[in-house]
């Protein structure tokens, strides 16, 4: 028998010993999982099914023996009572728990998909059930552009307040508003809604009428009056509600928008120095049947006001006065508007920081120059002390080593105090991704010239633990588990370990990071490994990504994407006709040398949803440029969950 029909022959067995892996793998997993993820969810659906089958409010004390998570249905088989006098106390001795995990398995086989459980002790306490409030019934009449489901989910917190506080009719005038607000959202800028409320026994019926009126759409904008502006800037204000899928229709007519894009003009005309511009309320014209709208804006810019002149005066230390100076010529000639002084006090304040004057008091005052749209500026400045740190305290660091923190923080025992630094350091904190708040505070000592340099920290999640089941068409069923410690020994190192198998292949990978080697940000690896064990290294690619995101109701979000790369090396050892890649010099030689080169493109769109125990993904990619002599597949169909998107 040949090598090649050994091969074939224990290719089967190869395929279905990974296959009993891959399986094992997956039901540990649900097994380890059962009673963990939603034991109290299946404790609450007992009682409510308990309650809603026998009329009795039913709360459980004790409860033993085996249930899984997300129980969609349950059959009580046998119920006793304890005794024959009231009922007080229920005994259940067999428990039929019906449940699909849809969300993480819905293809599983029907045997994973119910189970019946025997309990051996339930002690249920019982006492009648409270007399439920009257139920009530919503009608919508008229409404056609915008459906019921739409217009009560606008209304869902209005609605929901008057099903628990006693059917208030207040209630059900507030839903009927947010509904009018949801109808003017969407361009009907004519639409009505008022309301019914009828009682029939122990129904309470409310009906919506709805009169939604035309969909008014923006025929033109014209401006007046702007000098200063252009009109395309102008007009970009008003363009935020447009019809279409991916808002790229007509421009809608939505009243708020119009005057927020007002409000926002005034404002940028403030900030140019128009101080005394005025921008008239816009005039709206109306077609005959109300469906279009013409816009026209006047505005009166008036005289823009500059920064003339900048005195400074009081305590200017020489180490500040080239800074000042700095100050001032940057801000000469620029538009002046009320906050400009805000700023010009911060960046003051910011120079004497730096030069160890964490208490410097700016005044600053306006005063008038011969030029009505010039602005003179007198800056009054109290440096107080100048302050030298005494010593640098750490607080709030329960995992992470003091010396590890005290490494970031530029200012020691003895500096003076500057500003610039404890930003800088404040930043390297932060970047070390280990740190949920930093907050720096200087604390006085019996010396008013030294200060106690006081670093709090927060620290994040350290840990994390990820669970990914997934299908693909190439993978097919596959199922990967890893595990990160993002703060290794309290040093701010990364360590990762993944585990994965599927019926290609099986990996496992451990990855340590430390960002701060050399203090610089160089990663390495750790496997894989030949028997003799040498590196045998990877491969390159080059991936180019453009993605177009839209939600399209709820949790479910729709996308795009064109994708454009290569892999290096492009070809096997096969197809090249060697018998193998013999040395790592030929791997990296043939690596480089298609480093750029056979780029190929990629297309596809996909669907997300956020599910509660993470997201789940399900992409379709196309490929347009596909090698008929490599066997190439025209698309491939890959979901997941717990994939981030």
């Amino acid at each position: 028998m040949t090598n090649t029909e050994t091969k074939t022959k224990n290719k089967p067995r190869k395929i279905a010993r990974w296959v009993l892996i891959a399986v094992f793998i997956l039901l540990a997993g649900i097994y380890g999982l059962r009673g963990v993820l939603i034991a109290p969810h299946a404790i609450a659906f007992l009682e409510r099914s308990l309650e809603a089958n026998l009329g009795l409010r039913i709360s459980i004390g004790e409860l033993s023996g085996s249930y899984f998570s997300d129980l969609k249905v349950i059959n009580v088989t046998t119920v006793e009572r304890s005794s024959t006098g009231p009922l007080t106390e229920l005994r259940l001795k067999k428990l039929t728990l019906t449940y699909r995990l849809w969300h993480l398995f819905s293809g599983l086989p029907s045997f994973l998909a119910a189970s019946s459980i025997d309990i051996q002790q339930a002690q249920v306490s019982v006492e009648p059930a409270a007399k439920t409030a009257k139920s009530y019934e919503i009608v919508f009449q008229g409404n056609q552009a915008v459906s019921g489901t739409t217009l009560s989910k606008e209304a869902a917190k209005e609605l929901d307040a008057f099903d628990k506080e006693g059917q208030r009719p207040a209630d059900i005038d507030d839903a009927a508003f947010q509904m009018q607000l949801a109808y003017r959202a969407a361009g009907y800028a004519f639409a009505k809604i008022d309301y019914q409320i009828e009682k029939k026994q122990d129904i309470t019926t409310v009906s919506f009428l709805i009169s939604e009126g035309p969909r008014v759409i923006v025929r033109d904008i014209s401006l007046s009056g702007n000098a200063a502006i252009d009109d395309e800037t102008l007009r970009a204000f008003f363009e935020k509600d447009r019809s279409g899928l991916l808002q790229q229709g007509e421009l809608l007519f939505v009243r708020s928008t119009v005057e927020s894009a007002v409000s926002e003009i005034r404002g940028r005309y403030i900030t140019l120095g128009y101080l005394d511009a005025v921008v008239d309320e816009p005039v709206m014209q109306f077609s005959e049947d109300r469906s279009r709208v013409s816009i026209r804006l006047n505005i009166a810019e008036g005289i823009q006001h500059t920064v003339h002149r900048i005195d400074f005066q009081g305590d200017i230390p020489a180490e500040a006065q080239s800074e000042l100076d700095k100050i001032r010529r940057d801000l000469i000639g620029q538009p002046y508007f009320n906050r400009r002084r805000v700023l010009l006090r911060s960046a003051i304040q910011e120079v004497y920081g730096n030069v160890g004057y964490p208490d410097a008091e700016v005044k600053i005052d306006r005063r008038s120059a011969a030029d009505p749209g010039q602005v003179a500026l007198e800056v009054s400045i109290g440096s107080g002390r100048q302050v030298t740190i005494a010593d640098v305290e750490i607080r709030g660091n329960r995992r992470t080593r003091a010396g590890f923190i005290r490494k970031r923080i530029r200012l020691k025992s003895g500096d003076r105090y500057n500003r610039a630094l404890q930003q800088q350091s404040f930043r390297d904190l932060y970047r070390t991704g280990i740190f949920a708040k930093v907050d720096f505070k200087l604390e006085k000592t019996d010396n008013p010239a030294k200060r106690v340099l006081v670093v709090t920290v927060e620290e994040t999640p350290a840990k994390e633990l990820s669970f990914e089941p997934g299908w693909g068409s190439y993978e097919k069923l596959r199922l990967r588990v890893g595990f990160q410690e993002k703060n290794l020994f309290g040093t701010g190192r990364i360590f990762r370990a993944q585990a994965g198998a599927s019926l290609k292949a099986r990996t496992l990978t451990g990855t340590l990071s430390d960002p701060f080697f050399l203090n610089t940000e160089i990663k390495a690896d750790l496997g894989p490994q030949d028997p003799s064990g040498e590196a045998v290294g990877g491969y390159g690619r080059n991936v180019f990504n453009i993605e177009l995101r839209q939600r399209l109701i709820g949790n479910l979000m729709g996308t795009i994407f064109f994708d454009y790369g290569n892999i290096a090396p492009n070809s096997s050892w096969q197809e090249k006709g060697d018998p193998s890649f013999d040395s790592r010099s030929a791997v990296i030689s043939d690596t480089l040398d298609d480093f750029f080169s056979d780029f190929r493109p990629g297309v596809g769109f996909g669907l997300q949803y956020l599910l509660p125990v993470g997201p789940a993904r399900a992409d379709f990619a196309f490929n347009p440029d596909r090698d008929s002599q490599r066997d190439e597949d025209f698309f491939v169909f890959h979901f997941s969950v717990g994939t981030a998107f």
